[in-house]
This record gives structure tokens, C-alpha cells and sequence, in this order.
């Protein structure tokens, strides 16, 4: 989980760094030609018995950067063809309503009482083994994302977290998956399985007999709608577990210590996620966001019955907080004939309506030049400050 996740998506904003996620991306595909570069790639294990990823270093300090511009745009490296065009997201894998107004997302046609457990272990959950201790697959290739699916159809729940990138960028991406089962950790590059992504995972995530634990999703269902048309059905968020209990904190950072005993390190919340080859601590920074999760799960699952009563069903409100996050569709943000108004610094300059019509023009420009130019991954406002537009 990236350090962006604001306040309404589980971690609070007493956690530094807040405030990276961006909600503008638009969708995305993949030309032609990645398919031949993701499948050169191999998928790479590392074993309990082996806790380094081999490219990195023996002992090299970690350097975190939050943006390196060395770094080869994601969308000329794996031929990404990035969509500007200010024309409204298109959720093409969703039915539509009788009368073809909107799209229905998957879980509309579901009760939420058909997504609660109550069954009550015999024995108290027991704690994971610790994420050096836990095979582990970094998959990039489409032989491992095979094998990863096959596994998750053996399994009826798992813990899934983002990793994206959205600074200086029009529209953002997502750069990793995580996922973690009982039993085994796993990323997948979706940078370069971009494409694959929707058609692999698209089932087991609206499968409603597969729980997903995640931790203040509200990002990550629009970025996984966003960019892999992906839809989520049976979600348990612990960021809204952590509220309905009233925790002293609503953090992910709060529930490792809490529940687990683990101190998380923070230093790669704003890491440029981007970078590859992943370097060990990054890699282990990402898995420790869903290692913990399903036991983090069972262990508010308990109290949250425990703690439930007759008049106020703590269960069934997670539950209805959770379908809720799911049930939101991704949105693009549209240029409109009033967008020029949010340009930083135009009030200061109090312009006449003469100025203000040549900046209302200025920025529609800038607007279609970048809808059409698909080699364009920055903010009109990187491409030139705002405040140019004024001058």
C-alpha cells in the first residue's frame, strides 16, 4: 500500500506522506508488441530458504527516491498506449441497465448477508509465519500469472494491496499487485503484464465465493476498474473494521502492531514504484501490506461478533461499509468549458473577462494536445505550470 491512501481510505492522515493517490487517471491499453517483452521475462521464486532477490546488493543501504527521473517512462518500456482523450470512462465489461443508462456492477445482484461469516473457529487463528519465512513469487511473466490464478482457484480467500505512481502524470498507473494467501506471498509487475491483468484475475476478483481482504480500498477498486477492468464482489476492508470497532488508529501501520506485533517501515510509503528491477526492501515493504492481512481479518472478524449485539450487527456493517467502497465506479475527470477556473494562482490575478477568455482558450489547447498526442504522460500542469497559462 502506498503512502497515498488519504484518510477515508484506512490510513488516517496521521501517517506522513499522505495524499499521493490521484483519482484522474483514465483507462489505458497496451500496444502491440508488449506481449513479446512480457513473455521474454521469467517469473522468479525466492524460497523460505532464501530471503534475497538476486539482483540486489549484500548489504546496500536503501535509497528511496519519490520520483527518478532516470527512470524510463512505464509507457515506452512495455508500449503502454496511454487514453487522454476527454471522453467519459467506458466500463465495457459491465451489463447494462434495462433501459442502457448505466453499467451494474456485479455485486448489485447480490444480498450482503450472503458475504457474512459467522461461524466461530474452535480454536483461536493462528499467527502467520513471518515474511522471511514465507515462500515467496515476484511474477512477470505470463506462465507465473497462470500459475498464480490456478492457486487462487484452490483457495476462498485472499489479501490483495496496489502499488501506484501518479506524480507528474496525466492519468496515473498502477505498478504492482500484491497477493497473499495462507500460505504464500506474491507481486505480480503490472507494468508488464499491463494487459493481461483484466482477462486472468477479472473472475476470481468477482467471484462471490472468494473473500478479499483488503485495507482502505476505496483507491484501489478505481484503479483496478481503471486499469484493468477489474470488479470487486465479497470484499472485507479492515480499514472500516478498524472504524466500526473504534480502534485508537485506523492505519494499516496501527492494525501490524496491534494485531501482529510489527513494527512497519515506512520508508518506501512514497517510493517511486516504477523502479526495476524491485530492490529487497521494496519487495518486502509491499509484501508486508497483505502477508498479515487475512490473519489481521480473522482476528476483527471474532471481535466484531464478540462485540456485536442484537441491535447493532458490527458484522453486517463492515460488510455494508465494504459493498459500498465496491459499488463505486470509476469516473475520468472531463475537461469542460469551465475547467480553466481551477488553474493554481487565477484568482490572485484578477483578470478581466477579456484575460480570462485567452486563458480559457490556452487551456483547452493544452487539453486536446495532450488528449491527442498519446506519448503524453504528464499534467497540463507539468507540461507547463499553470501559472504560464497566465502570462
Amino acid at each position: 500500500m502506498d503512502g497515498s491512501k488519504g484518510p477515508s481510505d484506512g490510513d488516517a492522515a496521521e501517517d506522513a506522506g499522505d495524499g499521493n493517490k490521484d483519482r484522474t487517471p483514465g483507462g489505458q491499453e497496451a500496444g502491440a508488441g508488449a506481449s513479446d517483452a512480457v513473455l521474454a521475462a521469467g517469473s522468479f521464486r525466492i524460497t523460505a530458504s532464501d530471503g534475497r532477490a538476486p539482483w540486489a546488493a549484500p548489504g546496500a543501504k536503501p535509497k528511496v527516491v519519490y520520483h527518478d527521473p532516470s527512470i524510463p517512462r512505464p509507457q515506452d518500456v512495455y508500449l503502454i498506449r496511454v487514453n487522454n482523450c476527454n471522453s467519459p470512462f467506458d466500463h465495457v465489461w459491465l451489463e447494462r441497465s434495462e433501459d442502457g443508462t448505466r453499467p451494474i456492477h456485479p455485486l448489485e445482484k447480490l444480498p450482503v448477508e450472503q458475504f457474512i461469516d459467522r461461524n466461530v473457529p474452535e480454536s483461536e487463528p493462528v499467527r502467520p509465519a513471518d515474511v522471511d519465512d514465507t515462500p515467496f513469487t515476484l511474477v512477470e511473466d505470463l506462465k507465473g500469472l497462470t500459475e498464480l490464478v490456478n492457486k487462487l482457484k484452490d483457495v476462498n480467500e485472499f489479501a490483495v494491496d496496489l502499488e501506484h505512481n501518479q506524480y507528474r502524470s496525466f492519468q496515473g498507473l498502477t505498478c504492482l499487485m500484491q497477493i497473499s494467501t495462507r500460505t504464500e506471498d506474491f507481486i505480480i509487475d503490472t507494468l508488464k503484464l499491463r494487459i493481461y491483468i483484466g482477462s486472468y484475475l477479472k473472475e476470481l476478483f468477482k467471484d462471490p465465493t472468494k473473500r478479499k481482504v483488503m485495507h482502505g480500498a476505496d483507491r484501489d477498486i478505481m484503479w483496478l476498474q481503471r486499469d484493468f477492468r477489474v470488479y470487486v464482489c465479497n470484499l472485507f476492508d479492515t480499514g472500516q473494521a478498524s472504524r466500526v470497532l473504534q480502534m485508537e488508529r485506523n492505519s494499516l501501520e496501527h492494525l501490524l502492531h496491534h494485531f501482529c506485533g510489527v513494527t512497519a517501515n515506512k520508508t518506501y510509503q512514497n517510493a517511486d514504484w516504477r523502479s526495476r528491477p524491485l530492490s529487497d526492501e521494496m519487495i518486502k515493504y509491499a509484501r508486508e501490506d497483505t502477508h498479515y492481512l487475512l490473519y489481521i481479518y480473522d482476528l476483527m472478524r471474532l471481535r466484531l461478533q464478540r462485540e456485536s449485539t442484537c441491535e447493532n450487527d458490527l458484522l453486517l456493517e463492515v460488510q455494508k461499509r465494504s459493498n459500498d467502497i465496491c459499488l463505486q465506479l470509476y469516473e475520468k475527470e472531463l475537461l469542460t468549458d469551465k475547467s480553466y477556473l481551477h488553474i493554481y494562482g487565477l484568482q490572485e490575478h484578477e483578470l478581466a473577462a477579456a484575460q480570462l477568455a485567452v486563458v480559457s482558450v490556452r487551456n483547452y489547447s493544452l487539453h486536446f494536445w495532450i488528449a491527442h498526442d498519446y506519448s503524453v504522460f504528464n499534467k497540463p500542469g507539468i507540461v507547463t505550470y499553470d501559472v504560464a497559462l497566465l502570462l
